[in-house]
């Protein structure tokens, strides 16, 4: 499978999810879709930010299906990504396979609108994938500086990493 066709699942399993297993559950923002951001290869898998109605969490699609026993769902591993060491969890779902997540937000009431949270998710990926040499890069060429560091803005939205 085409990482495009997989992406695509992703949110089509999603979407079903919301609309079947999540329809009753008072965690749901109903301002907020489905959508997977950012997509793109990294190391064996495809790399991006799957956004719900009620998680945020940065995903790792194996590019060819790795073989995990049923029991091992929920375990953690660790992935070293340019920013630094990430646990990611273990998920399985019937129509994609096993996949990683590692959680951004959840629930998701605070964002007021899909822009937000897809402004959010693109943020979020471009901190992790930016290595400490280019962000010291990044403040020496005068860049005007964010109100928050990127760094700081993962922190504060209690992004799950290592120190």
């Amino acid at each position: 499978m085409e990482a495009s066709e997989h992406i695509a699942l992703l949110e089509r399993t999603f979407q079903n999810i919301l609309i079947t297993r999540m329809s009753d559950v008072p965690v749901i923002n109903s301002l907020l879709n489905v959508k997977a951001v950012g997509f793109h290869p990294w190391e064996g898998y495809s790399l991006g930010v799957l956004i719900t109605p009620w998680f945020m969490n940065v995903i790792l699609l194996p590019e060819e299906q790795e073989v995990f026993g049923t029991s091992q769902v929920g375990i953690t591993k660790k992935y070293n990504l340019p920013s630094g060491d990430f646990n990611f969890t273990l998920s399985h779902e019937d129509q994609i396979g096993y996949f990683l997540t590692c959680s951004l937000f959840s629930p998701m009431f605070e964002f007021d609108s899909q822009e937000a949270a897809e402004l959010t998710a693109l943020e979020s990926l471009i901190a992790i994938l930016k290595t400490d040499e280019e962000a010291v890069q990044d403040k020496a060429t005068n860049e005007t500086p964010p109100t928050h560091s990127r760094r700081n803005f993962l922190r504060i939205n209690k992004f799950a990493k290592e120190e």
